[in-house]
């Protein structure tokens, strides 16, 4: 009979423990992921009907609602923006100063929480969707242009998505450079813009 060794148990015990590990986490991601995609496709197919809440929400709320509604389209991938909460606030009869302020406080929490969210999770949280040479793809285009998109998203209505920037492994600082800031500065252009009249909004 062969004689029994305690570490070895304990190496096959940890093999499987970690391999049972890596399947949940495998389940995880993939569960994220696809939930991420589902928000991304109701948000494009319910236009109108988010346009409409958001709207219901802001007037009924206030800046409360000013604050929310920006948090809550930055955290969430989909074809809204917060610069769509500033013209409701604004043509609603908010004040003009405190919507974009607090539009602009809404959009850094949300922001924010997404990306932190993303760093955590990491890659892993959008490589369930993509194939490896996919991926090899995006992470070679992130390392070359990935400032440059964040920019462009920030002060475009392209989607902008904190939460694969941190998944991307994009750094902090260059959240807050390319990202938050110029996104605050584009707020204050678009509100004040349609306050005096440069640009027409109909709710």
């Amino acid at each position: 009979m062969a004689d029994f060794k305690a570490e070895d148990y304990f190496d096959r015990a940890t093999r499987r423990i970690n391999e049972s590990l890596r399947r949940n986490i495998e389940v995880i991601d993939l569960s994220l992921a696809l939930v991420l995609v589902a928000l991304s496709i109701v948000s494009l197919l319910s236009y109108q009907f988010y346009k409409g809440a958001v709207t219901l929400e802001i007037q009924a709320y206030g800046f409360a609602g000013l604050f929310l509604a920006s948090a809550f389209l930055e955290f969430v991938p989909q074809i809204l923006n917060p610069f769509l909460v500033i013209l409701v606030g604004i043509a609603s009869g908010l004040n003009p100063d405190m919507s974009i302020l607090v539009v602009g406080f809404g959009s850094i929490f949300g922001s924010v929480l997404g990306f932190e969210l993303g760093r955590i999770y990491g890659i892993r949280l959008v490589s369930p969707l993509f194939s490896r040479k996919t991926m090899n793809k995006i992470s070679d285009f992130w390392a070359e242009h990935g400032k440059i998109v964040v920019l462009v998203s920030a002060i475009t209505p392209l989607p902008y998505v904190p939460l694969i920037f941190g998944s991307l492994n994009l750094k902090r600082k260059h959240m807050w450079i390319y990202g938050l800031l110029p996104r605050i500065l584009s707020f204050a252009i678009v509100g004040y813009g349609y306050y005096f009249g440069l640009f027409q909004y109909n709710l």
